[in-house]
């Protein structure tokens, strides 16, 4: 379940209810009073998006619970303040009624942590530990979780792409540096493609005694 929460006030659009500071690993944000993990704007403008199409701009009760698929669709809505067992027995009806896998929150985070590990390894220029991470992820069970890893994997090819394309500059003005930023790409990023092009370019110059 992805709670998203639209408030915009009584009258207009813009309301404050006030922040107050949240430490998020080791920054300090400022998060709304009434609504934990968000600042203001981000309900303002969630009110602002899905009111007119929901309720056509016809006045509604408050709170409001609209609850929809994975697509978009609505499922079903209520209106009015609910108990804690009435939203547990509401989120089960929402549920059986989306057909496939469901993907866990502590699946979701998890992978979360996977992709953060390997971001790491990117950070040092550590690619071909970076891509083991990923590459696990892109093989995950769980089919709703590999997109993330194959997501992370195209990020790298097209960053190994550019490396090439900049290498095969450096070499106009410096043959030593070009060839040992493509000797990087041909053994870090394998096995994308990247990685064969790098070293395909690196063969052709061998060839010709360079």
């Amino acid at each position: 379940m992805v709670c998203v929460v639209g408030h915009g006030g009584a009258k207009v659009w813009d309301t404050t209810h006030g922040s107050r500071e949240v430490k998020q690993g080791t920054e300090k944000v400022k998060m709304c009073r009434i609504y934990t993990g968000i600042v203001c704007s981000d309900h303002v403008e969630i009110f602002k998006d899905r009111t007119p199409p929901l309720f056509k701009n016809q006045a509604f009760a408050m709170p409001h619970h609209v609850y929809c698929s994975p697509a978009g669709e609505e499922l079903f809505r209520n209106a009015g303040a609910k108990t804690a067992a009435e939203l547990a027995k509401d989120f089960a009806d929402a549920l059986g009624r989306v057909v496939g896998n469901h993907l866990s929150k502590d699946d979701y985070e998890s992978a979360k942590k996977v992709i953060a590990n390997g971001a790491n390894f990117v950070k040092k220029d550590d690619i071909k530990k970076a891509i083991e991470v990923f590459t696990k992820l892109s093989q995950n069970a769980n089919e709703l979780l590999r997109p993330l890893g194959t997501k992370e994997l195209d990020a790298l090819e097209a960053s190994g792409s550019a490396r090439v394309d900049a290498a095969m500059e450096t070499l106009k003005s410096s043959e030593e540096q070009g060839k040992k930023e493509l000797k990087k790409v041909a053994d870090e990023y394998v096995p994308l493609p990247c990685a064969k092009k790098a070293a395909e370019v690196l063969k052709l110059m061998s060839e010709k005694g360079r």
